[in-house]
């Protein structure tokens, strides 16, 4: 119980002398996603901690759709953003998460770092999974498959006793996820899309799911390094200055994409410049 309280409300600790606050996700990131990558867990860092605090603006924030985060490479973005994904995914009912990339490839690499988190899980925190533990394509948190004849014959089970989630990744197309209701989406290197395909016109078809009336209902965390103008950096670029704070609709106050841009210094997260603490030193 102590442990779904600190992934839900998050956690102070002193670090070198100073208090420091850790959101749910974070914490959780922390203490209990495992790696696919290193096999280990993620170290404590103040570029990510400030990641983290964005993100959780975001996702409190009733007239964001959530984050277009532009970075260097090994922020831990994707990481972070799965560990998001499988926080509330164990821990919410009835809702989709899906996932992108810039290849049919990359997005499965990204659904098994979420699935390898997933199965690393202390039992107390794992759902129960309706079909294979080592599903390369989905998980479906719901009652598992039971076609004995008791099983049939007994009423014991209602759907309602499940969680009821769905999570999976689809292929890099601009009709990927049209018309599903989307509680959480990541777009891992949504800068990179080639032609034919146009992220703009993807994110133009899912993020109508993410609003039920004018109310948002789901969140979207886009996050790349930036590619070539001409294979999909133009159309990222396009998207970071319409996610502006400081340009909101008057009436809506939400940005024209109803994102929230943040962008992260290569310099402010080197891992041979930060030090036990997670301090990143510019200057020594």
């Amino acid at each position: 119980k102590e442990e779904f309280r600190r992934r839900r409300e998050g956690v102070w600790f002193m670090n070198h002398g100073k208090p420091v606050f850790l959101t749910g996700n974070h914490y959780f990131a922390l203490q209990w996603c495992k790696m696919l990558d290193t096999g280990g867990y993620m170290d404590f860092r103040h570029a990510q901690l400030s990641m983290f605090y964005h993100l959780e603006a975001c996702i409190i924030d009733e007239r964001c759709l959530g984050q277009l985060f532009v970075k260097s490479r090994r922020t831990g973005f994707t990481y972070i953003v799965l560990s998001i994904m499988l926080n509330s995914s164990t821990a919410s009912r009835n809702n989709n998460f899906g996932i992108t990339s810039k290849s049919d490839a990359d997005a499965k690499k990204a659904f098994l770092k979420y699935r390898y988190m997933l199965l690393n899980l202390p039992f107390f925190f794992r759902p129960l999974i309706k079909g294979k533990l080592d599903s390369p394509k989905e998980f479906e948190f719901a009652a598992p498959l039971n076609n004995s004849k008791e099983s049939k014959k007994s009423k014991k089970l209602n759907a309602d006793d499940f969680l009821n989630n769905l999570v999976d990744f689809q292929p890099t197309k601009d009709d990927s996820y049209d018309g599903q209701a989307m509680f959480m989406y990541l777009g891992d290197e949504a800068g990179k899309w080639k032609k034919p395909n146009d992220y703009i016109n993807h994110f133009g078809q899912i993020s109508p799911t993410m609003l039920e009336g004018g109310i948002v209902v789901g969140k979207a965390f886009i996050g790349s390094t930036v590619g070539a103008m001409s294979k999909g950096g133009e159309q990222f670029k396009g998207m970071y200055k319409s996610s502006d704070i400081k340009k909101r609709n008057t009436v809506t106050e939400m940005t024209s994409s109803g994102l929230y841009h943040y962008f992260l210094p290569a310099q402010d997260n080197m891992t041979a410049f930060t030090d036990k603490y997670g301090v990143c030193h510019k200057t020594k």
